[in-house]
């Protein structure tokens, strides 16, 4: 029996419940005695773009895939609850997108455009530059650091279905569980089914979902998006920030908070609530 293109990389190891536990303890949400309490830690969405075929290739070969495109949105925990009125939650959002192919309208009918990003602008690069421009992206200094030139900021990645994601950059040659000090890898997607799902003991007066694609989350939270504006690698990796605010909140609203708990969650509420095109719908607590 052949054995699996995967054998010989490390195993991708994402917490039970898309990492909820961890997400609301590195938020302030939860502060128990479990690890990442109120963690200083920038959160990086990462999203690629790779076709059928070679999502296909990588269950049969070792070969490097093929990236058509990568986004990656970072938000730093320092910056949650600092909101003043008319900032919103996208401008505390850094968003950079790549694309290895060229940004051209389509000649035929048939052919489908290159998707915008709407939150970045889009650097053109050669295919074998993505993963020194990915693995840069993973590693951000610490300004704040008294040596920031050897001091690196702990990350938590972020994913819709992340794991393909990872196993793609482990094909690229990025050792992901080691170029960074990683506290933690978090998908929004077993997350929202796990907050919004037919089994959520989280629910309150709502009903629950049964599809979790980026957009159904995003509606169900409702954080305004344009459909055309989704499988754009930067525009994903940003709105899957948006979901992961949009669930930690929904999560905590349906618990008890202690008095440190509830100033916690009122600060992410006002940074995710801010009247502008982008934003988390004020009903979003709402029963």
């Amino acid at each position: 029996m052949a054995s699996s293109p995967f054998a010989d990389l490390p195993r991708i190891k994402i917490p039970r419940s898309g990492g909820l536990n961890h997400l609301e303890r590195i938020l302030g949400l939860l502060q128990d005695s479990g690890p990442l309490c109120s963690s200083d830690a920038l959160f990086v969405s990462i999203d690629l773009e790779v076709s059928r075929d070679e999502r296909s290739k990588l269950l049969q070969s070792s070969d490097r895939p093929l990236v058509k495109e990568y986004g990656v949105a970072i938000l730093d925990t320092r910056d949650i609850g600092g909101c003043t009125d008319g900032i919103g939650l996208h401008q505390l959002i850094s968003t950079r997108h790549y694309s290895t192919r060229p940004l051209e309208r389509p000649r035929r009918p048939n052919r489908v455009a290159i998707r915008e990003c709407i939150f970045a602008h889009t650097n053109q690069v050669d295919p074998y530059e993505l993963p020194s421009i990915i693995a840069q992206s993973l590693c951000v200094r610490d300004a704040k650091a008294p040596s920031p030139r050897t001091c690196f900021r702990n990350i938590a990645i972020v994913g819709h279905s992340v794991k393909h994601d990872l196993r793609i950059l482990q094909r690229l040659g990025i050792d992901i569980l080691g170029i960074a000090p990683l506290l933690v890898i978090l998908d929004t997607h077993n997350m929202a089914r796990d907050v919004l799902g037919p089994t959520s003991t989280r629910l309150g007066s709502r009903a629950p979902i049964s599809s979790f694609t980026l957009a159904a989350v995003l509606a169900e939270i409702g954080c305004s998006y344009d459909e055309a504006e989704l499988h754009n690698a930067g525009n994903d990796a940003t709105y899957t920030l948006f979901a992961l605010l949009g669930l930690a909140v929904r999560s905590s609203l349906a618990r008890t908070l202690n008095d440190a708990e509830s100033a916690k969650l009122e600060d992410l509420i006002r940074t995710t609530a801010p009247a502008n095109r982008h934003r988390l719908s004020p009903s979003l607590g709402t029963a």
